[in-house]
Formats: C-alpha cells, structure tokens, sequence
C-alpha cells in the first residue's frame, strides 16, 4: 500500500509556489474544460460560447491564476519588462524612479499586477478586468498584499482615462477577446503618445498544419474547446479567435486597424511557446 512517485513527476504536482514546473493549476481547470466544452455544440450552432463567468467559473479563475503562478510571480518583472525591445531597456529604471502610471489590460486576479506593485513602490499600477470572478478574487489578493499602489477595475464599468498610461500590458488576454479590435483601440486612446503597449500572447502560425503538428497542439486545441474558443464567442459578433487564432499576421492587421502606428515582435526563453509585441500610438 505504498506509492512513490519520481522527483520529475513530483515536481507536476507541487503546489507552484514550489515548483517552476506545477502543472497543477491545469489538473485544477481540467474536470470545468470537460463540461464546458459539452457547451460547444450549441456554441457552433448559434455562434454563442460561455464568457469566464460560465461554467466553472472558479476553478478556471483559480486553476489560471496556478497554471501562471511563475510567469506572474518571476519571469515578468525578472525577464520581461527590462527586454531592450521595450523603451530601449530602460523600463525597469523608468518604474523605479518615475512615478509612472501602469494598466494591465485583462488582469485576471492581479498577480501580476500586484507583483509589479511590490516592485516598483513609486509608481501606480491599474488592473483592468471583464470576468466577475476573477475581479472578486483580484480584490482579495489586493487587500492581502497590503499595497497602496495598485487598484483593480470593473471594465463593463469604468473605462480606461485617455492618454494617461506610461505602460500598458496585456498578458494572455487577446486571443481571448470576443472583439480584441475594440479592446485595442481602448488601450491606443489610454496610453499616452510614444509610450509602450506590450503584448503577450500564445505562440501559433497562419498555417493550419504548422499548428496541428505543434508539440502542444493537443492541450491548446483542447483549452481553447473549453475556454479560449468560447469566450471570443461569448458576445455577439464575436470573431472567436481560440488559443491558436492569434498569429503575427492577424495581431498586426488588428493593430494596424486600430491605430498603433509601430509594432515588432520578438521572444524571450522564458516564456517559451508564446510571442511578445511592442507596439506604440504617435
């Protein structure tokens, strides 16, 4: 009656505040996936999936939060944000001494943010979300970190102020977005002239082959079946982009449509299997 396991597979089911490879937030989103994607027949025949408020909406909040724990919590303040793409490199210094004014558009239960808000204490950091849930939880998580610097808003509420972002950032968010088009010009009339809009999405390609024969082809196709594909359908006139829908090409043409004059992509070995954008408005 004894079982063991490796040290490898262990480390998948460690809590990921303890391991930089817990897969444990995708094992907490799984069984919600399942009955969710039972959604996706009527979803194809009436062009209506679930928002992030649907089915299972707390263990997605929740098993999201876990599944990025690392990228949230390291890689994007450590890796990120001081790349010699954005603001020639010299972001992390601008944060630290100048007070600047930062959103995170789509920022789930603010992990991210508050861990820039720990960071950088002298500038001001706003988290802007849709999803009901994971609002409640962003407050929860804000209220127990204590910070004075960083506030979470209702976006079906209280729209972004115009020109008045130094940064903006975007992780994991628009391939998501039943009308990104409208989400990007939000953030083009929000961040000021000149200043760095920083996108990161899922890495995938205009070729259907190409993303078929990728290594995770099968996990994305099926999260995009419970969760990605369905929230781009979950307002009318959705254009349903899934977890593979967002490929350089069709970023840019969205970019280009909403205003962004300049924009480049590039990737870091941290944040392996995805893309990073820079784009700003003149």
């Amino acid at each position: 009656n004894t079982f063991s396991l490796t040290e490898e597979y262990s480390a998948l089911l460690l809590d990921p505040k303890h391991s930089k490879h817990s897969m444990i937030g995708y094992f907490q989103m799984g069984p919600a996936l399942v009955n969710r994607i039972a959604n996706m027949e009527e979803c194809f025949e009436t062009g209506m999936g679930l928002s992030y408020d649907g089915v299972g909406t707390e263990d997605i909040t929740k098993g999201i939060e876990r599944a990025h724990f690392n990228i949230t919590h390291s890689v994007i303040c450590d890796y990120l944000l001081g790349n010699k793409h954005i603001s020639n490199g010299k972001l992390i210094e601008k944060l630290s001494q100048e007070n600047l004014v930062v959103a995170d558009v789509g920022c789930g239960t603010a992990s991210a943010l508050i861990e820039m808000a720990r960071r950088f204490p002298k500038s001001v950091f706003h988290g802007f979300e849709l999803s009901r849930e994971a609002i409640e939880v962003a407050n929860r998580n804000i209220a127990l970190s204590r910070l004075k610097n960083v506030q979470v808003y209702d976006v079906t509420k209280t729209g972004m102020p115009p020109s008045a972002y130094d940064f903006v950032f975007c992780y994991d968010v628009v391939h998501d977005c039943s009308h990104p088009k409208l989400l990007l010009k939000q953030v083009k009339d929000a961040v000021k002239p000149g200043a760095p809009f920083v996108i990161v999405d899922i890495e995938c390609y205009d070729d259907m082959a190409k993303n078929i024969s990728h290594p995770s082809a099968a996990i994305r196709y099926g999260i995009s079946l419970g969760a990605c594909l369905q929230s781009g359908c979950s307002e009318p006139g959705g254009l349903g982009l899934g977890t593979m829908g967002l490929h350089p090409s069709k970023l840019f043409s969205l970019l280009k449509e909403s205003g962004f004059s300049t924009y480049e992509m590039f990737q870091i070995p941290q944040l392996k299997g995805q893309n990073c954008y820079v784009t700003t408005r003149m």
